[in-house]
Order: structure tokens, then sequence, then C-alpha cells
């Protein structure tokens, strides 16, 4: 069990590891919880070099859609990154819509009045979410469907 499966087992406990029907890519690790497949390592950067990071191994940066997932995903950044802020898979289109780089809908929301920006992050603090420049560093995380 690599650190961050050690963290995830921590904070979510027995549950949170592969389920036996459950798998991940190399490099993920799946949470009951949250029933995704997440990186196992905290990486920073960019929202655009996150966002390619992603994307090169087939995944998106994290989409949430309801207030459990919220509360989840903001505890386990910090659990696993001790940062409060992490990139979300949600940008300001050119058109100024909001839209997930998952494709799926905004069906969810939970901004604060916080940052400038067109980029959005995970606030772990207070469970929100803020904008910021693009190119701002940020601590982020890829999710993708275990098979």
């Amino acid at each position: 069990m690599g650190f961050s499966s050690a963290l995830l087992f921590a904070f979510f406990g027995s549950a949170a590891l592969a389920a036996p029907q459950a798998s991940c890519p190399s490099g993920f690790t799946y949470t009951v919880a949250l029933d995704t497949c997440l990186s196992s390592s905290t990486q920073y950067g960019t929202w655009a070099q996150a966002n390619l990071f992603c994307s090169q191994h087939q995944s998106s940066l994290l989409s949430i859609h309801d207030d459990d997932t919220n509360a989840q995903f903001a505890r386990l950044v910090f659990a696993l990154s001790g940062d409060h802020r992490s990139w979300l898979g949600l940008q300001k289109d050119a058109k100024g819509d909001y839209a997930w780089t998952d494709g799926t809908p905004l069906d969810y929301q939970n901004f604060r009045a916080v940052g400038s920006g067109d980029c959005f992050y995970l606030e772990s603090m207070g469970s929100y979410w803020a904008k910021a420049d693009c190119t701002v560093q940020l601590t982020y995380y890829c999710s993708t469907t275990p098979h």
C-alpha cells in the first residue's frame, strides 16, 4: 500500500480501498465513499497543466455534483496534501458559461464570491468553490471511473 493509499485508508477506513469488483488504472486508488478512482499522488501546477496531466492519464480534474461529494473531497484534499486549495475541473468558457472538463452537467454549485479569474478551486477549510487566476499553482487530483 503506497503512501497515498495509506492516507486514503486512514481517512476513509477499510471501506475506502478497492472493492473486489472495482479496478483503477496504475497510479490511481479506488475510494468506495466517492465511487471513483483518484490519482494517488499530490501534484501542483497551473489549471492548464493540471488539466493536461489528467487528460494525458485518461482522467479529469475533480467534478462535484452534490453536498456529500463536496464535503468528502474537501476532507480528502486536505488530508492528502495538507493544502487548503485544490483545482476543480470547472472553468468559465469563452461565452462566460461554466463547464466541467469531464463533460458532466453543472448540476450542483457551491460558489463563494472569493477571488477573481476563470478557473475554480475547492477551498477545503470552508468546503466552497472560489475563483482564481488560472496561472496560480495549486494542488490537483485526477479522477476517473473504475473499470
